[in-house]
Parts: C-alpha cells; sequence; structure tokens
C-alpha cells in the first residue's frame, strides 16, 4: 500500500512540473476483462488429475469511475493523463477433477467480486484535430475479492468530441500474484471503452 501511495505521488509531481493543465473532470468506463491461467496437472496429495478441459476461470464484467487531470504544454500535439480511479471486476470460475478414464466430479467454483483503486499515468499524441493516441501504466491495488497489486500497462485510441471524450483501451497486466486455487499463474488482462467528461478546462 505504501509502494502504491508514493508511486501516485511521484506520477502526479512529475506531471504537473512544467506543464499546464487543460482540464480536469469524470471519467466512467465499462469493459471486459480476459483472464490467463495455468493448471496444474495433479492437486497435491490427492489422488486426482485436473480435468483441464472443463476447467474455467472467466473476467465477465469490469467497471471503473475516476477523475482526470489533463495537462497539455502550449503549442503541442503531446498531453498527459493523470487518473484517479475506483473499479469493479467480476469473475466466475470452476475447476474439475478427474477420478479415471470416464469418472469426473466438480471442484471449487464460485464468483469474485473484486474491487480497487488505481492511478493511471499516460502520454498522449494528437494525430488530427480531435483524434488521438496513447499509451500508459496504472498500478492497482486491489483491496477484496482477489486481493493482489497489478502494474497493467494500456494503450488507447481516443476521439475528442469538443464537450465529451469517447475512448477504446486495451490494458494487460504484468502481475501474476493473484491466487485462487487449484489456479495457477493468472494474469489478468481488459479492454475498455469509456467516456471523459470535463469539468473545468482552461
Amino acid at each position: 500500500m505504501k509502494k502504491f501511495f508514493c508511486l501516485l505521488f511521484l506520477l502526479t509531481s512529475l506531471s504537473a512540473y512544467s506543464q499546464t493543465l487543460k482540464s480536469s473532470g469524470i471519467i466512467v468506463g465499462a469493459g471486459r476483462g480476459v483472464t490467463s491461467y495455468s493448471l496444474p496437472h495433479s492437486v497435491a496429495d490427492v489422488p486426482v488429475s485436473i480435468d483441464k478441459a472443463n476447467s474455467y476461470f472467466k473476467s465477465k464484467l469490469a467497471l471503473e469511475l475516476g477523475y482526470r487531470f489533463r495537462l497539455q504544454p502550449t503549442k503541442s500535439r503531446f498531453f498527459y493523463d493523470i487518473d484517479l480511479l475506483a473499479g469493479y471486476n467480476r469473475q466466475e470460475y470452476g475447476a474439475n477433477f478427474m477420478l479415471g478414464k470416464n469418472a469426473t466430479y466438480a471442484g471449487p467454483s464460485g464468483t469474485i467480486d473484486t474491487f480497487s483503486a488505481s492511478v493511471a499515468g499516460a502520454v498522449n499524441y494528437t494525430i488530427v484535430k480531435g483524434l488521438s493516441v496513447g499509451i500508459g501504466v496504472q498500478p492497482t491495488y486491489s483491496f477484496s475479492g482477489a486481493k493482489a497489486f497489478d502494474i497493467p500497462l494500456f494503450a488507447t485510441v481516443a476521439y475528442n468530441l469538443k464537450y465529451v471524450e469517447l475512448a477504446f483501451s486495451y490494458k494487460q497486466g504484468l502481475l501474476t500474484n493473484y491466487k485462487v486455487n487449484p489456479f495457477e499463474n493468472l494474469r489478468l488482462s481488459q479492454w475498455q471503452f469509456s467516456v471523459y467528461v470535463p469539468l473545468f478546462k482552461n
């Protein structure tokens, strides 16, 4: 948790230095995640093997709500976003085991509702008026559900409609510290559609 707040302070300080606040406002995002994972061939101390074909771990819904600060140097095509975000992610999982060639039984299964807090920093470039692309990083701390810390990278394509900005982004998690037995090496990624509504413009 200390690392998270230190990184937040560092990103805010570095971006604010020598930059001009262009706008700030609310950002709302919704999308769906993708979870990659691996499964062991068997469970320790249990004489069964895992039925990988019929086991699953799926991310169903991802939501984000937060506040954005946009900074842009004078007469530059580059601009920078700092987002303070709260997130929600729903995941479903199920593991099945095989006792023999034709005998199977259901193992652990359930739904995980994960709430998180994050700060995202992005570098963006205006291609033509209104259309921009960007890349960034989003350190995220999940404090309920699948508790973990991750540092996803993301890429964004956005179009500014003057009063709102619409964006599509893809986010790829880097760490595999989510733990849900018997799943291993869980890595989260996510695609998302978001709307940025500036409340202040300079």
